[in-house]
């Protein structure tokens, strides 16, 4: 039989049928894994750098602090509060991610629609409207310390998800404690720095009060 010139489609309609979602690794899944092999993993702790390119000043709060932004200023904001604010860009399709660091330190990152539905209560947005979604939640920038812009699904709903560690603790060497200790250690730096700022600001304010109290 002669090759055809054109392609040929038949003239009734193709039936699909979406797959179930199971515990089984299916190959888009391991393509994503891919994918996501050189970008960093989170942990709870880590602080991003946030630029808050809003009109409007953002308190992203977690676990009784405040990371207040002005409109325009640079600050570093934990991990969780902003996962709470714009949701988890660790969450896929259709599936729960497991996540352990093999150190101890285990969780569930819920999928990509839950954390949305999640997203639309906390903006009071109606009907599930990416849109408005997109609009209302905080028009900022994150990066990891080492400068690599980081999106989140409040942003872009349909991204990639980003890389959880999943570590057995009976396989952990080396070379990963080595590695979980030196962004244990970062992490702890950053937290120190800021804590050093937010003294310094203090006393600046306290001395600041000290010479108005006393010209009036």
């Amino acid at each position: 039989m002669p090759p055809l010139k054109q392609p040929q489609f038949a003239e009734r309609e193709v039936m699909t049928t979406e797959m179930k979602v199971s515990d089984v690794s299916q190959p888009e899944d391991r393509h994503i894994a891919r994918a996501a092999r050189n970008l960093p993993f989170f942990m709870d702790g880590d602080f991003l750098q946030v630029t808050n390119d809003d009109h409007r000043t953002w308190d992203f709060q977690w676990e009784r602090k405040h990371y207040v932004i002005e409109p325009g200023d640079v600050s570093f904001v934990a991990f969780e509060a902003l996962v709470d604010y714009l949701g988890d860009p660790r969450s896929m399709e259709g599936q729960l991610v497991k996540y352990s660091d093999g150190n101890g330190n285990k969780g569930i990152v819920m999928d990509r629609y839950a954390e949305l539905s999640r997203l639309f209560g906390r903006y009071a947005v109606e009907n599930e409207n990416i849109d408005s979604l997109v609009e209302k939640a905080p028009k900022v920038e994150v990066k990891t310390l080492a400068g690599q812009t980081v999106r989140f699904p409040s942003q872009m709903p349909d991204m990639a998800p980003w890389p959880t560690p999943n570590v057995n603790p009976l396989s952990v060497n080396a070379d990963t404690t080595k590695m979980i200790d030196a962004v244990a250690s970062e992490n702890e730096e950053l937290r120190s720095s800021i804590k050093r700022l937010e003294e310094r600001l203090d006393r600046a304010i306290t001395d600041r009060e000290g010479v108005d109290s006393t010209t009036e």
